[in-house]
């Protein structure tokens, strides 16, 4: 859970950067936002335990003796906290919240629709709606100009607004935002915003999509407007309608969230994408698609069912005779009591510089790693307990034992786990054992 965070934050601060300090297009700085929008929907564990054969691979195990002692039955895991699982079930109940706030606003702007369309608040601009093919309404409630609903939207304009200008620039901006589908856009935005209401992070990049949005809007509608044209009455419309809020679920042709000045300004630089603005902003999606990659890989389970690709009875690889001892049921004092302890004895052969896995019970698993180092073997070891159905890494001692020699861990680390570990490893070189 932490990658998860640690990465969409990274995400993020490069997003925002690259958006800040680089003069990409709107649509550039659009596709990116979108991008660091929708990384934190991305599951990495759940798809790390669809692709764990590349992962780890499964040894040979040679022999195999397995005993427990137990002076209670006790739920062992009951009494471990996990900060990870901690997290995860507030993170799950902090998305359920934000469903259940999305949902009724969606019902408030359903509402609010519905009301003023029944009532007298919407008068049917015939003319208008003749000509543009769309139906358009005025309003007396709402300064300004709008489109309102997803479906089957319509274009809002304040019976207040009299000018031809400003009504045939409204039209055309709302049109624009009709023929993109920009409505189900915001939609979707809300979406976002709502199942992570307590996230800043997604909060921000939100409200600059909905930005680049509103940009995208004023350059397609404006090359058939004209662009002079275009900004000298938006800006006017702007001064005239004073920046009045409406809804963020509607498309607005003025408002304080998609700041009207900067989308004027951004208008009139008329951003291109050269060469090296598509090069950085390339490399730039390259690199946070390799960091979602290795994270998902980095969390991969192992695959119990992946064998040995290559079967020469002749290979030389690493054969590891284990005595396992772990103590678990650890009592306040912070002492074991001996009867409560689970005890292996094993050999495994595996290739050498191939990380596999082996599992001897519901709760213990072990992966490692055996490097030739000629006289010497490099181990790299991973244990990994299972507490509240998540897979928890204890410790991941490294040491390079003499081939024949034994090696001696000992691993008591209370703030993670509630068990002691006393390893006792042989490292030989042997060949591959045949069936």
């Amino acid at each position: 859970m932490w990658s998860y965070f640690l990465v969409n934050i990274l995400i993020f601060v490069s997003a925002i950067s690259l958006m800040k300090f680089v003069k990409l297009s709107a649509k550039a700085n659009y596709l990116m936002s979108l991008f660091a929008i929708l990384v934190w929907f991305i599951p990495y564990s759940l798809i790390a335990g669809l692709i764990p054969g590349s992962v780890l691979a499964e040894p040979i195990i040679v022999s195999f003796t397995n005993s427990a002692l137990a002076g209670t039955a006790a739920d062992i895991s009951s009494k471990r906290v996990n900060i990870d699982f901690i997290i995860k079930m507030t993170f799950n109940t902090l998305i359920s919240l934000g469903f259940l706030i999305f949902m009724y606003r969606l019902l408030r702007l359903y509402n609010w629709k519905r009301k003023l369309l029944i009532s007298n608040a919407l008068m049917p601009l015939h003319s208008l709606t003749n000509q543009h093919e769309i139906p358009v309404f005025s309003t007396k409630y709402h300064l300004g100009g709008y489109l309102l609903g997803v479906l089957n939207p319509i274009i809002v304009i304040s019976d207040k607004i009299q000018e031809k200008s400003f009504i045939d620039l409204i039209v055309a901006h709302e049109k624009q935002h009709w023929k993109r589908n920009d409505n189900l856009r915001l939609l979707i935005l809300e979406f976002c915003s709502c199942l992570f209401w307590w996230n800043p992070l997604v909060g921000k990049m939100v409200d600059l999509n909905r930005f680049y949005i509103e940009a995208l809007c004023d350059e397609e509608a404006s090359k058939k407007y004209g662009k002079d044209r275009y900004i000298n009455d938006l800006s006017s419309l702007t001064l005239f309608i004073g920046l009045h809020k409406t809804s963020q679920l509607a498309s607005n042709i003025v408002s304080i969230e998609t700041s009207t000045t900067s989308r004027i300004k951004l208008l009139k630089e008329n951003r291109k994408m050269n060469f090296s603005n598509k090069l950085l902003f390339a490399l730039s999606i390259f690199a946070m698609t390799t960091a979602i990659s290795w994270n998902t890989l980095a969390t991969a389970i192992p695959d119990r069912d992946n064998k040995p690709a290559h079967a020469n009875p002749e290979e030389i690889g690493s054969l590891l005779a284990f005595d396992i001892d772990i103590l678990y049921n650890r009592e306040a004092s912070g002492e074991y009591r001996t009867e409560d302890r689970h005890s292996a004895k094993l050999e495994i052969w595996s290739e050498f510089a191939e990380k596999v896995s082996f599992k001897f019970n519901d709760g213990f698993s072990f992966n490692y790693k055996a490097t030739d180092l000629g006289d010497v073997i490099l181990l790299e070891l991973e244990l990994v307990e299972n507490i509240n159905n998540e897979s928890v890494t204890v410790a991941s001692p490294t040491l390079k034992v003499a081939v024949g020699k034994e090696a001696v861990i000992e691993i008591d680390n209370p703030d993670i786990s509630q068990s002691a570990y006393r390893i006792k490893a042989i490292p030989y070189k042997k060949a591959r054992p045949t069936e």
